[in-house]
């Protein structure tokens, strides 16, 4: 943390004027280099501490509430694919994860499964079902994925990654030139697909990474 620290202060002291945004894994962690910042006696006041989601959420807040749709956590997201599950109208022969809606373990691990693979940038349309050891698993992802993603489409509703995805979309469409900010994250931060995107089209050429050796807690599933 020490490190961390010490890059930060020198980014603070060479740009005081300039905005610089910091992405971290969770409020806590951003919480706790601020209170090294102060317990050191460096002004921070242009310093903005936020995670991926947050930045994407404040981003998204007029828009999506212009359009009445509502983010999910993962407890709904879990009774969702339950709810797909207990509604299906596919033929037992060709459901893999037979008798899925029973097991609330299989629910929860397909839910999650739909989140990393959506947060890696897969979808139903590029989802190889040969790609798997068992065809029929893919193809009954690509099928939980369509209905998934219908569902929401539907209820007005957006997870996590579609959260990310709809926030880089608006970056891309805006095409904001550089303004002098600068982005900085942790080096042992996990980044999935999706988030770098983003963070890399914000950043432009102005990506700071900032050496941070200290373990830090995993990305949770939403």
């Amino acid at each position: 943390m020490n490190q961390t620290i010490r890059c930060l202060s020198e980014i603070i002291r060479a740009n005081p004027l300039i905005e610089k945004l910091l992405f971290v894994p969770s409020y806590s962690i951003g919480h706790q280099i601020g209170e090294y910042l102060s317990k050191s006696g460096i002004s921070w006041i242009n310093l903005r501490v936020t995670t991926i989601a947050g930045y994407a959420q404040e981003l998204l807040a007029l828009e999506i509430g212009e359009e009445g749709i509502r983010l999910i956590g993962s407890h709904e997201k879990n009774l969702i694919v339950e709810k797909i599950y207990r509604e299906s109208d596919l033929p037992e022969r060709d459901r893999y994860f037979n008798g899925a809606e029973e097991i609330p373990g299989i629910l929860k691990c397909l839910a999650n499964a739909l989140h990393e693979m959506t947060m890696e940038g897969f979808n139903e349309g590029n989802i190889n079902p040969g790609a798997f050891i068992v065809a029929g698993k893919g193809k009954e992802l690509v099928w939980l994925h369509k209905a998934y993603n219908r569902f929401l489409k539907e209820n007005k509703l957006i997870d996590h990654a579609g959260l990310i995805q709809k926030a880089f979309r608006k970056l891309e469409k805006e095409k904001q030139p550089e303004d002098g900010r600068l982005v900085i994250v942790l080096s042992d931060f996990p980044l999935s697909k999706l988030e770098k995107d983003l963070i890399r089209f914000l950043a432009g050429k102005k990506l700071i990474v900032i050496q941070h050796d200290l373990p830090v807690e995993s990305r949770l599933p939403v």
